[in-house]
């Protein structure tokens, strides 16, 4: 049986949701806390796939390692 973060993860990359892929890390970490319901995920999310300049609702990733 696949993981839950691992089925979402797919189906982000199944939905062409980069955005939303690359805080799926950071969400969860927010989600734990209790700094984010999992509807507001959701929410931000959808935001990202409709509007891009909504992204500013995530905090950039922390670090972004580009392979040369």
């Amino acid at each position: 049986m696949i993981p839950v973060t691992e089925r979402i993860r797919q189906s982000l990359v199944s939905l062409h949701m980069a955005r939303a892929l690359e805080t799926l890390d950071q969400v969860l970490s927010r989600l734990e806390k209790g700094e984010m319901t999992a509807i507001e995920a959701i929410d931000c999310w959808m935001s990202l796939r409709t509007d891009p300049a909504l992204s500013s609702r995530f905090d950039p990733p922390v670090s972004m390692s580009v392979g040369s």
